[in-house]
């Protein structure tokens, strides 16, 4: 079974299993924790305009 990276939706870094109770995952580069949702399932470009964009993964047009 292949396993499946998780990448930071901050930096792009790789996250790890959370040992913070109630956040699925941490970014060591960021020092911060993050929810199952939150994270990117491969590293891309990261949105500094609205964090939800990043988090839902949908780029909202200005139109």
């Amino acid at each position: 079974m292949k396993k499946i990276r998780k990448y930071c939706p901050k930096c792009d870094s790789p996250v790890s299993k959370s040992t913070t109770k109630g956040y699925m995952f941490q970014c060591h580069q960021c020092d911060e924790d993050f929810y199952n949702f939150e994270v990117r399932a491969q590293p891309g470009k990261t949105c500094s305009n609205n964090s939800m964009e990043y988090i839902s993964g949908k780029v909202r047009s200005n139109n």
